[in-house]
């Protein structure tokens, strides 16, 4: 059972469970006239956890989980929020208390790369034009795109990360 899940979201139960104990008081939504039995949190993680692990489109979402495709969305970006500032300051040093002189001296000794502090890479994502986007968003590979980008020390632990710039 514990490997259908791993399979199913990509992550093992007590990293769920670690998640949904960040970001369950946010995404909590108190019964009202309006909703008397309202989406748990942790359905709402469950759904953004699966269209993360997929990339299944959210007509297809609305019919595996019940819930209409319009409020998917507003649930997934959302969700995608609260895990953002939840997780970037645990897991993502401050780029400015970065010392340069360490960083430097642990890529010499390691890659054997004498005064580098970081190493980054980047990626084009290919996407759909967005509406009224013109030009912005059009690459040099003659597709549209949006940019992921990332800069990691040398234990491969992540300095910054830029995800979605235009991708000229």
């Amino acid at each position: 059972m514990k490997l259908n899940f791993v399979i199913f979201f990509r992550i093992n139960h007590d990293q769920f469970e670690f998640l949904l104990l960040l970001v369950e008081k946010e995404l909590t939504v108190q019964p009202s006239n309006g909703v008397r039995k309202p989406i748990s949190p942790a359905e709402k993680l469950a759904v953004t956890l699966r269209y993360l692990a997929t990339g299944e489109s959210l007509r297809s979402l609305s019919f595996a989980f019940r819930i209409s495709h319009c409020y998917l969305s507003n649930i997934i970006k959302n969700t995608l929020n609260i895990l953002k500032i939840k997780l970037v300051p645990l897991f993502l040093k401050n780029a400015h208390t970065i010392d340069f002189k360490q960083a430097a001296t642990e890529f010499a000794y390691k890659w054997n790369f004498p005064n580098c502090i970081a190493a980054i890479d980047g990626k084009h994502i290919r996407i759909r034009s967005p509406g009224n986007s013109g030009s912005l968003f059009h690459n040099y590979k003659d597709f549209f795109s949006i940019v992921l980008l990332a800069m990691v020390d040398a234990n491969y632990k992540f300095i910054a990360v830029d995800v979605g710039s235009f991708g000229k």
